[in-house]
């Protein structure tokens, strides 16, 4: 990842690449087996899913995005 800021100085910081999947597949399976709570689960995609929608939003319509919590509603 490259950060170019408006003053100062270019910074480069490497990253690994990383194919999670596996990793996955490997929770998913096990929870059934278990029934235990998988590390990624609904609630988790929908925030993130949420922060996602959002932001792309706010970049459309160049205004903040809030989340309504109680109505589970992105407000622009």
């Amino acid at each position: 990842m490259t950060v170019v800021p408006r003053k100062g100085e270019r910074r480069v910081f490497p990253a690994q690449k990383l194919d999670a999947t596996p990793l996955h597949w490997k929770n998913f399976i096990q929870c059934v087996r278990s029934r235990e709570r998988p590390v990624s689960d609904v609630e988790f995609g929908l925030h993130v899913q949420a922060a996602l929608n959002m932001a792309m939003l706010a970049f459309l319509n160049r205004k903040v995005a809030r989340f309504d919590g109680e109505q589970r509603q992105i407000i622009v």
